[in-house]
Protein backbone atom coordinates (compact mmCIF):
# COMPACT_ATOMS: atom_id res chain seq x y z
CA UNK A 1 0.00 0.00 0.00
CA UNK A 2 2.83 2.37 0.85
CA UNK A 3 4.54 1.88 -2.48
CA UNK A 4 1.27 2.37 -4.31
CA UNK A 5 0.55 5.53 -2.32
CA UNK A 6 4.04 6.87 -2.96
CA UNK A 7 3.76 6.22 -6.67
CA UNK A 8 0.25 7.66 -7.01
CA UNK A 9 0.34 10.61 -4.68
CA UNK A 10 3.69 11.93 -3.53
CA UNK A 11 6.29 11.27 -6.20
CA UNK A 12 4.11 12.66 -8.95
CA UNK A 13 3.64 9.91 -11.51
CA UNK A 14 0.01 11.00 -11.37
CA UNK A 15 -0.30 14.42 -13.09
CA UNK A 16 -3.31 15.34 -10.94
CA UNK A 17 -1.43 14.87 -7.66
CA UNK A 18 1.63 16.60 -8.99
CA UNK A 19 -0.50 19.53 -10.15
CA UNK A 20 -2.08 19.84 -6.71
CA UNK A 21 1.25 19.85 -4.87
CA UNK A 22 2.85 22.32 -7.30
CA UNK A 23 -0.13 24.67 -7.14
CA UNK A 24 -0.17 24.64 -3.35
CA UNK A 25 3.52 25.49 -3.11
CA UNK A 26 3.40 28.25 -5.72
CA UNK A 27 0.15 29.66 -4.33
CA UNK A 28 1.73 29.80 -0.88
CA UNK A 29 4.59 31.82 -2.36
CA UNK A 30 2.29 34.20 -4.22
CA UNK A 31 0.05 34.66 -1.18
CA UNK A 32 3.11 35.42 0.91
CA UNK A 33 3.74 38.40 -1.32
CA UNK A 34 0.09 39.33 -0.92
CA UNK A 35 0.51 39.31 2.83
CA UNK A 36 3.72 41.35 2.57
CA UNK A 37 1.83 43.89 0.50
CA UNK A 38 -0.88 44.28 3.13
CA UNK A 39 1.64 44.21 5.98
CA UNK A 40 3.55 47.08 4.37
CA UNK A 41 0.31 49.03 3.91
CA UNK A 42 -0.72 48.31 7.52
CA UNK A 43 2.66 49.41 8.87
CA UNK A 44 2.63 52.60 6.82
CA UNK A 45 -1.03 53.66 7.22
CA UNK A 46 -2.66 51.30 9.76
CA UNK A 47 -6.45 50.91 9.61
CA UNK A 48 -7.08 54.50 8.55
CA UNK A 49 -9.16 56.54 6.12
CA UNK A 50 -6.19 56.63 3.71
CA UNK A 51 -6.43 52.85 3.30
CA UNK A 52 -10.22 53.11 3.05
CA UNK A 53 -9.84 55.56 0.14
CA UNK A 54 -7.40 53.24 -1.64
CA UNK A 55 -9.68 50.21 -1.21
CA UNK A 56 -12.75 52.15 -2.30
CA UNK A 57 -10.96 53.54 -5.36
CA UNK A 58 -10.03 50.07 -6.59
CA UNK A 59 -13.37 48.47 -5.71
CA UNK A 60 -14.85 48.46 -9.22
CA UNK A 61 -11.57 47.47 -10.97
CA UNK A 62 -10.91 44.84 -8.30
CA UNK A 63 -14.39 43.39 -8.74
CA UNK A 64 -13.94 43.20 -12.52
CA UNK A 65 -10.40 41.88 -12.15
CA UNK A 66 -11.47 39.11 -9.77
CA UNK A 67 -14.38 38.28 -12.06
CA UNK A 68 -12.19 37.81 -15.12
CA UNK A 69 -9.58 35.89 -13.11
CA UNK A 70 -12.25 33.29 -12.34
CA UNK A 71 -14.61 33.50 -15.32
CA UNK A 72 -12.07 33.43 -18.15
CA UNK A 73 -10.42 30.15 -17.04
CA UNK A 74 -13.85 28.71 -16.19
CA UNK A 75 -15.13 29.61 -19.66
CA UNK A 76 -12.10 28.83 -21.81
CA UNK A 77 -10.58 25.68 -20.28
CA UNK A 78 -13.61 23.50 -21.22
CA UNK A 79 -13.64 25.10 -24.68
CA UNK A 80 -9.96 24.37 -25.25
CA UNK A 81 -10.51 20.86 -23.96
CA UNK A 82 -13.20 20.22 -26.59
CA UNK A 83 -12.16 22.28 -29.60
CA UNK A 84 -9.26 22.39 -31.96
CA UNK A 85 -6.52 24.62 -30.65
CA UNK A 86 -6.65 26.71 -33.81
CA UNK A 87 -10.41 27.18 -33.78
CA UNK A 88 -11.35 30.37 -35.60
CA UNK A 89 -14.27 31.06 -33.27
CA UNK A 90 -12.00 30.92 -30.24
CA UNK A 91 -9.45 33.29 -31.78
CA UNK A 92 -12.18 35.76 -32.67
CA UNK A 93 -13.62 35.50 -29.17
CA UNK A 94 -10.26 36.34 -27.64
CA UNK A 95 -9.81 39.40 -29.86
CA UNK A 96 -13.32 40.64 -29.09
CA UNK A 97 -12.81 40.17 -25.34
CA UNK A 98 -9.59 42.22 -25.41
CA UNK A 99 -11.37 45.03 -27.28
CA UNK A 100 -14.26 44.90 -24.82
CA UNK A 101 -11.77 45.11 -21.94
CA UNK A 102 -10.37 48.36 -23.32
CA UNK A 103 -13.90 49.71 -23.80
CA UNK A 104 -14.83 48.72 -20.25
CA UNK A 105 -11.79 50.51 -18.86
CA UNK A 106 -12.83 53.66 -20.74
CA UNK A 107 -16.38 53.31 -19.42
CA UNK A 108 -15.24 53.03 -15.79
CA UNK A 109 -12.94 56.02 -16.33
CA UNK A 110 -15.73 58.18 -17.71
CA UNK A 111 -18.26 57.08 -15.07
CA UNK A 112 -15.90 57.51 -12.11
CA UNK A 113 -17.89 60.29 -10.43
CA UNK A 114 -21.31 58.59 -10.25
CA UNK A 115 -19.69 55.28 -9.32
CA UNK A 116 -17.84 56.86 -6.44
CA UNK A 117 -20.95 58.72 -5.32
CA UNK A 118 -22.52 55.29 -4.91
CA UNK A 119 -19.58 53.62 -3.17
CA UNK A 120 -18.35 56.47 -0.96
CA UNK A 121 -21.62 57.92 0.26
CA UNK A 122 -20.33 58.14 3.82
CA UNK A 123 -17.05 59.92 2.95
CA UNK A 124 -16.31 63.63 3.23
CA UNK A 125 -16.34 65.64 -0.04
CA UNK A 126 -12.53 65.83 -0.08
CA UNK A 127 -12.10 62.09 0.47
CA UNK A 128 -14.73 61.34 -2.16
CA UNK A 129 -12.96 63.55 -4.70
CA UNK A 130 -9.63 61.81 -4.08
CA UNK A 131 -11.26 58.40 -4.48
CA UNK A 132 -12.85 59.55 -7.77
CA UNK A 133 -9.50 60.66 -9.21
CA UNK A 134 -7.87 57.38 -8.22
CA UNK A 135 -10.70 55.36 -9.74
CA UNK A 136 -9.90 56.92 -13.13
CA UNK A 137 -6.34 55.64 -12.80
CA UNK A 138 -7.26 52.19 -11.51
CA UNK A 139 -9.81 51.68 -14.31
CA UNK A 140 -7.00 50.56 -16.61
CA UNK A 141 -6.17 47.68 -14.30
CA UNK A 142 -9.14 45.99 -15.98
CA UNK A 143 -7.48 45.96 -19.41
CA UNK A 144 -4.25 44.31 -18.24
CA UNK A 145 -6.16 41.90 -15.97
CA UNK A 146 -8.20 40.56 -18.91
CA UNK A 147 -5.06 39.98 -20.99
CA UNK A 148 -3.34 38.23 -18.07
CA UNK A 149 -6.37 36.01 -17.41
CA UNK A 150 -6.60 34.95 -21.07
CA UNK A 151 -2.93 34.02 -21.17
CA UNK A 152 -3.06 32.19 -17.83
CA UNK A 153 -6.17 30.21 -18.79
CA UNK A 154 -4.39 28.95 -21.89
CA UNK A 155 -1.42 27.90 -19.77
CA UNK A 156 -3.72 26.07 -17.34
CA UNK A 157 -5.47 24.30 -20.22
CA UNK A 158 -2.04 23.07 -21.27
CA UNK A 159 -1.61 21.81 -17.69
CA UNK A 160 1.10 24.31 -16.87
CA UNK A 161 0.23 25.03 -13.23
CA UNK A 162 3.34 26.33 -11.50
CA UNK A 163 4.88 29.41 -13.08
CA UNK A 164 1.57 30.99 -14.28
CA UNK A 165 0.38 31.22 -10.67
CA UNK A 166 3.42 33.39 -9.90
CA UNK A 167 1.83 36.14 -11.98
CA UNK A 168 0.04 37.30 -8.80
CA UNK A 169 3.42 38.03 -7.24
CA UNK A 170 3.98 41.01 -9.54
CA UNK A 171 0.91 42.82 -8.21
CA UNK A 172 2.20 42.52 -4.65
CA UNK A 173 5.65 43.69 -5.68
CA UNK A 174 4.19 46.71 -7.48
CA UNK A 175 2.28 47.93 -4.41
CA UNK A 176 5.17 47.23 -2.01
CA UNK A 177 7.64 49.20 -4.11
CA UNK A 178 5.16 52.09 -4.45
CA UNK A 179 4.46 52.32 -0.71
CA UNK A 180 8.12 52.11 0.28
CA UNK A 181 9.33 54.41 -2.47
CA UNK A 182 6.62 57.08 -2.33
CA UNK A 183 4.90 56.85 1.09
CA UNK A 184 3.96 60.54 1.01
CA UNK A 185 1.67 59.82 -1.97
CA UNK A 186 -0.48 57.51 0.14
CA UNK A 187 -3.40 55.99 -1.74
CA UNK A 188 -2.16 57.34 -5.09
CA UNK A 189 1.09 55.38 -4.80
CA UNK A 190 -0.78 52.18 -3.96
CA UNK A 191 -3.12 52.51 -6.96
CA UNK A 192 -0.26 53.14 -9.39
CA UNK A 193 1.72 50.26 -7.91
CA UNK A 194 -1.21 47.89 -8.45
CA UNK A 195 -1.61 49.09 -12.05
CA UNK A 196 2.05 48.54 -12.92
CA UNK A 197 2.06 45.17 -11.15
CA UNK A 198 -0.95 43.96 -13.15
CA UNK A 199 0.74 44.96 -16.41
CA UNK A 200 3.86 43.04 -15.34
CA UNK A 201 1.68 39.98 -14.62
CA UNK A 202 0.35 40.00 -18.19
CA UNK A 203 3.88 40.30 -19.56
CA UNK A 204 5.01 37.38 -17.37
CA UNK A 205 2.32 35.03 -18.72
CA UNK A 206 2.98 36.13 -22.30
CA UNK A 207 6.63 35.15 -21.93
CA UNK A 208 5.66 31.77 -20.45
CA UNK A 209 3.19 31.02 -23.25
CA UNK A 210 5.69 31.91 -25.98
CA UNK A 211 8.21 29.50 -24.43
CA UNK A 212 5.88 26.48 -24.88
CA UNK A 213 6.34 24.38 -28.05
CA UNK A 214 3.54 24.89 -30.55
CA UNK A 215 2.91 21.15 -30.80
CA UNK A 216 2.01 20.74 -27.11
CA UNK A 217 -1.35 18.90 -26.94
CA UNK A 218 -4.25 20.48 -25.09
CA UNK A 219 -6.67 17.57 -25.22
CA UNK A 220 -6.61 13.93 -24.19
CA UNK A 221 -5.33 11.81 -27.02
CA UNK A 222 -8.42 9.60 -26.97
CA UNK A 223 -10.79 12.52 -27.52
CA UNK A 224 -11.26 13.84 -31.05
CA UNK A 225 -11.64 17.60 -31.50
CA UNK A 226 -15.17 19.00 -31.34
CA UNK A 227 -15.62 22.21 -33.26
CA UNK A 228 -18.13 24.40 -31.48
CA UNK A 229 -20.10 26.95 -33.43
CA UNK A 230 -19.44 30.64 -32.68
CA UNK A 231 -22.91 31.01 -31.15
CA UNK A 232 -22.31 28.15 -28.70
CA UNK A 233 -18.90 29.54 -27.78
CA UNK A 234 -20.22 33.03 -27.12
CA UNK A 235 -23.28 31.77 -25.23
CA UNK A 236 -21.06 29.84 -22.86
CA UNK A 237 -18.56 32.71 -22.41
CA UNK A 238 -21.24 35.34 -21.73
CA UNK A 239 -23.11 33.14 -19.28
CA UNK A 240 -19.96 32.31 -17.31
CA UNK A 241 -18.95 35.98 -17.19
CA UNK A 242 -22.42 36.87 -15.94
CA UNK A 243 -22.45 34.11 -13.34
CA UNK A 244 -18.99 34.77 -11.92
CA UNK A 245 -19.59 38.51 -11.81
CA UNK A 246 -22.48 37.99 -9.38
CA UNK A 247 -20.15 36.82 -6.62
CA UNK A 248 -18.12 40.02 -6.95
CA UNK A 249 -21.15 42.04 -5.86
CA UNK A 250 -20.17 40.89 -2.35
CA UNK A 251 -17.28 43.35 -2.37
CA UNK A 252 -19.50 46.21 -3.51
CA UNK A 253 -21.99 45.44 -0.72
CA UNK A 254 -19.19 45.35 1.87
CA UNK A 255 -17.65 48.64 0.73
CA UNK A 256 -21.03 50.38 0.44
CA UNK A 257 -22.23 49.37 3.91
CA UNK A 258 -18.76 49.67 5.43
CA UNK A 259 -18.44 53.32 4.38
CA UNK A 260 -21.13 54.19 6.96
CA UNK A 261 -19.28 52.48 9.81
CA UNK A 262 -16.40 53.83 11.88
CA UNK A 263 -13.15 54.86 10.24
CA UNK A 264 -10.94 51.86 9.48
CA UNK A 265 -13.79 49.33 9.30
CA UNK A 266 -13.23 48.62 5.60
CA UNK A 267 -9.49 48.33 6.19
CA UNK A 268 -10.05 45.81 9.01
CA UNK A 269 -12.34 43.78 6.75
CA UNK A 270 -9.66 43.81 4.06
CA UNK A 271 -6.85 42.70 6.39
CA UNK A 272 -8.93 39.85 7.82
CA UNK A 273 -10.08 38.69 4.40
CA UNK A 274 -6.45 38.64 3.28
CA UNK A 275 -5.50 36.22 6.09
CA UNK A 276 -8.42 33.92 5.35
CA UNK A 277 -7.78 34.36 1.63
CA UNK A 278 -4.39 32.71 2.03
CA UNK A 279 -6.07 29.61 3.44
CA UNK A 280 -8.83 29.51 0.86
CA UNK A 281 -6.35 30.06 -1.97
CA UNK A 282 -4.07 27.24 -0.83
CA UNK A 283 -6.95 24.86 -0.16
CA UNK A 284 -9.94 25.76 -2.32
CA UNK A 285 -8.37 27.54 -5.28
CA UNK A 286 -5.42 25.21 -5.75
CA UNK A 287 -7.43 22.01 -5.44
CA UNK A 288 -10.22 23.20 -7.73
CA UNK A 289 -7.75 24.61 -10.26
CA UNK A 290 -5.69 21.43 -10.26
CA UNK A 291 -8.66 19.14 -10.87
CA UNK A 292 -10.36 21.35 -13.47
CA UNK A 293 -8.45 20.32 -16.64
CA UNK A 294 -8.61 16.66 -15.57
CA UNK A 295 -12.35 16.89 -14.93
CA UNK A 296 -12.78 18.41 -18.39
CA UNK A 297 -10.83 15.51 -19.90
CA UNK A 298 -12.94 12.98 -17.94
CA UNK A 299 -16.13 14.63 -19.19
CA UNK A 300 -14.92 14.56 -22.80
CA UNK A 301 -14.14 10.85 -22.39
CA UNK A 302 -17.52 10.36 -20.59
CA UNK A 303 -15.73 8.56 -17.75
CA UNK A 304 -18.13 8.93 -14.80
CA UNK A 305 -16.05 6.77 -12.48
CA UNK A 306 -12.97 8.90 -13.08
CA UNK A 307 -15.03 12.04 -12.47
CA UNK A 308 -16.15 10.83 -9.04
CA UNK A 309 -12.64 9.71 -8.10
CA UNK A 310 -11.29 13.19 -8.85
CA UNK A 311 -14.04 14.89 -6.83
CA UNK A 312 -13.67 12.40 -3.99
CA UNK A 313 -9.95 13.03 -3.66
CA UNK A 314 -10.42 16.80 -3.77
CA UNK A 315 -13.22 16.82 -1.18
CA UNK A 316 -11.26 14.50 1.13
CA UNK A 317 -8.24 16.75 1.15
CA UNK A 318 -10.43 19.84 1.46
CA UNK A 319 -11.81 18.43 4.70
CA UNK A 320 -8.40 17.41 6.03
CA UNK A 321 -6.89 20.82 5.29
CA UNK A 322 -9.81 23.22 5.79
CA UNK A 323 -11.12 22.12 9.19
CA UNK A 324 -7.78 22.49 11.06
CA UNK A 325 -7.20 25.84 9.38
CA UNK A 326 -10.65 27.14 10.32
CA UNK A 327 -10.48 25.95 13.94
CA UNK A 328 -7.03 27.37 14.61
CA UNK A 329 -7.82 30.67 12.91
CA UNK A 330 -10.95 31.01 15.03
CA UNK A 331 -9.19 30.07 18.28
CA UNK A 332 -6.16 32.30 17.73
CA UNK A 333 -7.52 35.23 15.72
CA UNK A 334 -6.08 37.71 18.23
CA UNK A 335 -2.47 36.43 18.28
CA UNK A 336 -2.52 35.88 14.51
CA UNK A 337 -3.58 39.48 13.90
CA UNK A 338 -0.99 40.75 16.39
CA UNK A 339 1.87 38.78 14.84
CA UNK A 340 0.98 39.63 11.25
CA UNK A 341 -0.01 43.31 11.47
CA UNK A 342 0.52 44.98 14.86
CA UNK A 343 3.41 47.29 14.08
CA UNK A 344 3.84 50.86 12.92
CA UNK A 345 0.52 52.68 12.55
CA UNK A 346 -1.46 49.49 13.19
CA UNK A 347 -2.46 50.07 16.83
CA UNK A 348 -4.28 48.08 19.50
CA UNK A 349 -7.74 49.23 18.39
CA UNK A 350 -7.02 48.15 14.81
CA UNK A 351 -5.83 44.77 16.11
CA UNK A 352 -9.00 44.29 18.15
CA UNK A 353 -11.31 45.15 15.26
CA UNK A 354 -9.39 43.04 12.73
CA UNK A 355 -9.19 40.01 15.04
CA UNK A 356 -12.97 40.00 15.55
CA UNK A 357 -13.54 40.10 11.80
CA UNK A 358 -10.93 37.37 11.28
CA UNK A 359 -12.68 35.10 13.80
CA UNK A 360 -15.92 35.46 11.86
CA UNK A 361 -14.28 34.95 8.47
CA UNK A 362 -12.55 31.75 9.62
CA UNK A 363 -15.90 29.94 9.46
CA UNK A 364 -15.97 30.37 5.67
CA UNK A 365 -12.90 28.24 4.85
CA UNK A 366 -14.72 24.91 4.66
CA UNK A 367 -17.80 26.14 2.69
CA UNK A 368 -15.59 27.94 0.18
CA UNK A 369 -13.49 24.81 -0.34
CA UNK A 370 -16.51 22.58 -0.95
CA UNK A 371 -18.23 25.11 -3.21
CA UNK A 372 -15.07 25.55 -5.31
CA UNK A 373 -14.56 21.82 -5.79
CA UNK A 374 -18.18 20.97 -6.53
CA UNK A 375 -18.56 23.88 -8.95
CA UNK A 376 -15.95 22.30 -11.20
CA UNK A 377 -18.41 19.48 -11.91
CA UNK A 378 -20.72 21.95 -13.62
CA UNK A 379 -17.99 23.93 -15.35
CA UNK A 380 -16.37 20.80 -16.80
CA UNK A 381 -19.74 19.65 -18.16
CA UNK A 382 -20.62 23.19 -19.36
CA UNK A 383 -23.89 23.17 -17.38
CA UNK A 384 -24.57 26.85 -16.86
CA UNK A 385 -28.06 26.65 -15.30
CA UNK A 386 -27.01 25.19 -11.90
CA UNK A 387 -23.99 27.51 -11.86
CA UNK A 388 -26.20 30.56 -12.37
CA UNK A 389 -28.79 29.32 -9.87
CA UNK A 390 -26.20 28.74 -7.13
CA UNK A 391 -24.73 32.20 -7.74
CA UNK A 392 -28.15 33.83 -7.43
CA UNK A 393 -28.91 31.92 -4.22
CA UNK A 394 -25.61 32.87 -2.61
CA UNK A 395 -25.96 36.51 -3.70
CA UNK A 396 -29.45 36.74 -2.19
CA UNK A 397 -28.17 35.24 1.06
CA UNK A 398 -25.19 37.60 1.11
CA UNK A 399 -27.23 40.78 0.56
CA UNK A 400 -29.98 39.80 2.97
CA UNK A 401 -27.63 38.78 5.77
CA UNK A 402 -25.37 41.81 5.22
CA UNK A 403 -28.20 44.32 5.57
CA UNK A 404 -29.67 42.47 8.55
CA UNK A 405 -26.50 41.69 10.46
CA UNK A 406 -24.58 44.94 9.90
CA UNK A 407 -27.15 46.78 11.99
CA UNK A 408 -26.62 44.30 14.85
CA UNK A 409 -22.91 43.53 14.80
CA UNK A 410 -21.33 46.16 12.53
CA UNK A 411 -18.33 45.06 10.50
CA UNK A 412 -18.45 41.58 12.09
CA UNK A 413 -21.95 41.21 10.66
CA UNK A 414 -20.59 41.89 7.18
CA UNK A 415 -17.95 39.21 7.73
CA UNK A 416 -20.59 36.70 8.86
CA UNK A 417 -22.63 37.44 5.75
CA UNK A 418 -19.52 36.42 3.80
CA UNK A 419 -19.74 33.07 5.58
CA UNK A 420 -23.42 32.55 4.86
CA UNK A 421 -23.05 33.09 1.10
CA UNK A 422 -20.57 30.26 0.28
CA UNK A 423 -22.40 28.00 2.72
CA UNK A 424 -25.61 28.52 0.74
CA UNK A 425 -23.77 27.96 -2.55
CA UNK A 426 -22.14 24.73 -1.34
CA UNK A 427 -25.45 23.43 0.02
CA UNK A 428 -27.28 24.22 -3.22
CA UNK A 429 -24.67 22.60 -5.46
CA UNK A 430 -24.38 19.54 -3.22
CA UNK A 431 -28.16 19.09 -3.28
CA UNK A 432 -28.34 19.60 -7.05
CA UNK A 433 -25.57 17.07 -7.72
CA UNK A 434 -26.67 14.65 -5.00
CA UNK A 435 -26.82 11.75 -7.45
CA UNK A 436 -23.11 12.03 -8.23
CA UNK A 437 -22.04 12.86 -4.69
CA UNK A 438 -24.28 10.39 -2.81
CA UNK A 439 -21.61 7.71 -2.85
CA UNK A 440 -19.21 9.79 -0.78
CA UNK A 441 -21.46 11.93 1.44
CA UNK A 442 -21.57 9.56 4.43
CA UNK A 443 -17.83 8.97 4.37
CA UNK A 444 -17.09 12.70 4.01
CA UNK A 445 -19.35 13.51 6.98
CA UNK A 446 -17.63 10.89 9.13
CA UNK A 447 -14.23 12.17 8.06
CA UNK A 448 -15.22 15.75 8.95
CA UNK A 449 -16.33 14.70 12.44
CA UNK A 450 -13.09 12.81 13.05
CA UNK A 451 -10.88 15.67 11.90
CA UNK A 452 -12.90 18.23 13.87
CA UNK A 453 -12.55 16.24 17.08
CA UNK A 454 -8.85 15.63 16.55
CA UNK A 455 -8.24 19.33 15.91
CA UNK A 456 -10.32 20.62 18.83
CA UNK A 457 -8.58 18.37 21.39
CA UNK A 458 -5.22 20.21 21.16
CA UNK A 459 -6.69 23.57 20.07
CA UNK A 460 -8.78 24.17 23.21
CA UNK A 461 -5.97 23.79 25.79
CA UNK A 462 -3.55 25.71 23.56
CA UNK A 463 -6.04 28.56 23.21
CA UNK A 464 -6.51 28.66 26.99
CA UNK A 465 -2.73 28.69 27.54
CA UNK A 466 -2.16 31.52 25.06
CA UNK A 467 -5.02 33.52 26.62
CA UNK A 468 -3.20 33.42 29.97
CA UNK A 469 -0.18 35.19 28.47
CA UNK A 470 -0.28 39.01 28.09
CA UNK A 471 -0.94 39.96 24.49
CA UNK A 472 2.18 42.12 24.36
CA UNK A 473 4.38 39.29 25.60
CA UNK A 474 6.65 37.63 23.04
CA UNK A 475 5.60 34.20 24.42
CA UNK A 476 2.18 34.44 22.75
CA UNK A 477 3.38 33.83 19.15
CA UNK A 478 5.93 31.30 20.41
CA UNK A 479 3.23 29.30 22.20
CA UNK A 480 0.96 29.63 19.18
CA UNK A 481 3.63 28.20 16.86
CA UNK A 482 4.55 25.42 19.28
CA UNK A 483 0.91 24.49 19.80
CA UNK A 484 0.35 24.40 16.05
CA UNK A 485 3.28 22.04 15.52
CA UNK A 486 2.17 19.74 18.34
CA UNK A 487 -1.42 19.77 17.08
CA UNK A 488 -0.25 18.88 13.57
CA UNK A 489 1.75 15.93 14.87
CA UNK A 490 -1.15 14.80 17.05
CA UNK A 491 -3.54 15.06 14.10
CA UNK A 492 -1.24 13.05 11.85
CA UNK A 493 -0.52 10.31 14.38
CA UNK A 494 -4.02 10.12 15.81
CA UNK A 495 -5.70 10.12 12.43
CA UNK A 496 -3.30 7.59 11.00
CA UNK A 497 -3.15 5.08 13.85
CA UNK A 498 -6.51 5.35 15.56
CA UNK A 499 -9.03 6.92 13.27
CA UNK A 500 -8.47 5.12 9.99
CA UNK A 501 -8.05 8.16 7.76
CA UNK A 502 -6.36 6.43 4.84
CA UNK A 503 -4.57 9.43 3.36
CA UNK A 504 -2.91 10.44 6.62
CA UNK A 505 -2.14 6.80 7.49
CA UNK A 506 -0.33 6.47 4.16
CA UNK A 507 1.66 9.65 4.77
CA UNK A 508 2.71 8.43 8.20
CA UNK A 509 3.66 4.97 6.97
CA UNK A 510 5.64 6.45 4.09
CA UNK A 511 7.56 8.77 6.42
CA UNK A 512 8.38 5.87 8.75
CA UNK A 513 9.48 3.68 5.87
CA UNK A 514 11.73 6.36 4.43
CA UNK A 515 13.25 6.97 7.83
CA UNK A 516 14.04 3.29 8.25
CA UNK A 517 15.54 3.06 4.76
CA UNK A 518 17.83 6.02 5.52
CA UNK A 519 19.06 4.44 8.75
Amino acid sequence: MNAAFEDRFLIGSSPLRRAGVVLMLVTLLSRTFGYLREAVIAAAFGASREVDIYLTAITIPAVIMTTVYYSIPNAFIPLWGRSDRHSVSLRRSIIIIVVLAAALALLVDSAARPLMALLAGGYSPEAGQRATELLRVSAWIVFFAVIEALLRSRLLALKRFGLPTLSYVWQGIGVIVAVIGWPQQGARAMVWGLLVGTAASALWDAILLLSIPATHPAMPDSAPPVRDSPSRVWTWIVLIFLTDSLSQVYVVVDRLLGSYLDSGAIAALNYASLVVGVSTAIIATTLSTAIFPFLSDAHVEQNQRRTFEIIDRAVTWSIILAIPTAVWTLAFSGPITSVLFERGAFNTEARRLTSHVLAAYSLSVMPIALAAVWARLFYAARRWKPILASSLVSLAVKCGCAVWWVSKWGIVGLALSGVAAPTAAAAFMGWHERGTLREGVRRWAGLACKVLLLVCLPAIPCAWLVSRVPETDFLSPVLLTLGGVLAGVALLVGAGRRWGIAEMQSILDLLVRRRRSET
